[in-house]
């Protein structure tokens, strides 16, 4: 009668029961069912009277937490309900297919068993939040994580015109609910936008739009002077190349004797740093570091100290 919604945090000892101010018009339902949708944070409420104890036409609300506090709002249903089914209602609700299922013996003298389902407006709803995505020259690693209640077979798509979604491929998320996926063959940086396709009970329905820029070609290839530089130990360098190529590492003496050769193989086009370990007991002093890129060499001097 008082038109209470009250929580309970099972999480603290002892914890009270806390009452919900309630904001607006409730409808003023008595004898009311009532359920939590976790999906859009919203509380269904289904059936009751009115003020004057009059049967009412069955009535859908949802009752949202926002910043100014709970506000009641009636949501707009498929088809109109019956009328003398609103006393004890019993409810459920999937939020997945936004079906409100209720149980109602009906009035005091209209016992009638009836169990009924209502598909509210909108659609199903679907929970997709972005991963993080890495991406690299050509190749960009994309992943989302589902949410509860969705199909784990979805589709990927790619934008590759404004407004022209092309699916790349067709996946299922791990037990988790995470769903990866590598485009390759892509521009250099170029942004392209990917999101989710997904099948719900019949319709489909895009979730997890998000867009990425696939990194640049260096304008040139190139090998940074080493650091730190003195080196006590391990050295680095910035490598950028244009194309993929075989990349070997040598380190000679000032008098020109070669000490060391690393042999990195095949490396793809592109930025990287590249550690350089130096032999163990080399003796302290100056030495000179060659990158062969290809056809290509960079020689930098680098100062080892002990």
């Amino acid at each position: 009668w008082h038109r209470q919604i009250r929580s309970l945090d099972p999480g603290v000892p002892n914890a009270a029961w806390n009452v919900l101010p309630a904001v607006g018009d409730n409808l003023a339902r008595h004898f009311t069912g009532g359920v939590y949708d976790p999906v859009n944070d919203a509380f269904m409420t289904f059936g009751g009277y009115d003020e004057t104890r009059q049967t009412s036409p069955l009535t859908v609300a949802a009752f949202t937490l926002g910043p100014e506090g709970p506000t009641w709002f009636r949501i707009p249903t498929s088809t109109p309900g019956p009328t003398d089914v609103s006393l004890r209602v019993s409810v459920a609700f999937d939020p997945t297919s936004r079906t409100l299922w209720t149980y109602s013996p009906g009035r005091y003298d209209f016992l009638d068993g009836a169990l009924w389902s209502l598909q509210l407006s909108g659609g199903p709803v679907i929970s997709v939040s972005i991963r993080p995505w890495e991406a690299g020259i050509d190749t960009v690693s994309l992943a989302w994580q589902l949410g509860p209640g969705l199909p784990p077979e979805v589709q990927i798509q790619r934008l590759e015109t404004p407004g022209d979604w092309v699916t790349r491929a067709s996946v299922s998320a791990e037990g988790s609910g995470e769903i990866r996926f590598v485009d390759r063959g892509l521009e250099p940086g170029r942004t392209y936008g990917y999101r989710l396709l997904v099948s719900l009970r019949g319709v489909l329905k895009a979730d997890g739009e998000h867009s990425i820029t696939t990194k640049s070609l260096p304008a040139k290839a190139g090998a940074g002077p080493p650091y730190p530089n003195p080196a006590r130990g391990a050295f680095a360098f910035h490598l950028d190349m244009t194309e993929s190529s075989l990349v070997r590492i040598r380190l000679f003496d000032i008098a020109g004797r070669l000490l060391m050769t690393d042999e990195r193989g095949v490396l793809d086009r592109g930025s990287r740093t590249i550690v350089v370990t130096p032999p163990a007991g080399i003796a302290a002093g100056s030495y000179y570091v060659q990158v062969d890129q290809g056809a290509q060499s960079f020689r930098h001097r680098i100062v080892i100290v002990r």
